[in-house]
């Protein structure tokens, strides 16, 4: 224990900067789309979403309620078949996307459903979703679509501010790391990720320390 506590002092002078870990050898399995952050000993929900006790899972928040005409309600829709009224507490009302929240007369949900959504929807690639209101495949949020490699990805990690002599780098295992770079995936902010600061000449070392707290 004082060993693991002079080294994570240690480390905190190098200016290391900690998020969640992918791997962690006594990492639990989390519950409700949790991930493991090794950094806080905990599960913690990713940093798009956050956790409802109702639900006892991680969700995107509500999607503003619509103001809708009189004699309209409003519903949300996830996709043709499946639609609600209005509940911020509904998954089909998350705001994460591709659901759409819309207005409509009592009873005529089936027609606004049939001229929202096509009969049959494009087929969708890696994680995309089909969002009726732009209609087309979109990634779910906050992730962007890359043509170059035909997926979805999360945005960066925040780049660290480094001492001088030191130079920014990130990872999700002792032997999936790298430089900062925020066009590669390992430094993607979906809550699997390090970002630590260290001189050149360091980094192997540190690596190994960083992945073993």
């Amino acid at each position: 224990m004082q060993l693991t506590s002079i080294l994570t002092i240690a480390l905190l002078a190098l200016g290391v900067v900690a998020h969640p870990s992918a791997e962690s050898r006594n990492a639990p399995s989390c519950p409700g789309e949790k991930v493991y952050n090794d950094a806080h000993k905990q599960c913690e929900c990713t940093p798009d979403k956050s956790w409802d006790n109702d639900k006892q899972k991680c969700c995107h928040k509500p999607m503003p309620q619509p103001q809708c005409p009189q004699g309209q309600n409003p519903h949300c829709s996830k996709d043709k078949d499946k639609w609600c009224p209005y509940d911020q507490k509904n998954d089909y009302c998350e705001d994460n996307g591709y659901n759409s929240a819309w207005c409509c007369e009592k009873g005529k949900e089936p027609d606004k459903m049939k001229e929202k959504y096509p009969p049959q929807p494009p087929v969708c690639k890696d994680k995309q979703k089909y969002s009726c209101d732009q209609q087309k495949c979109v990634c779910p949020k906050p992730m962007w679509w890359n043509d170059q490699d035909q997926k979805c990805h999360y945005p960066a990690a925040p780049k660290p501010s480094c001492p001088v002599l030191q130079q920014p780098y990130c990872g999700k295992s002792k032997s999936n790391w790298c430089p900062y770079d925020d066009k590669n995936e390992k430094c993607e902010n979906d809550g699997t990720c390090y970002t630590w600061c260290s001189m050149p000449s360091l980094v192997d070392s540190l690596v190994q320390s960083i992945f073993d707290l």
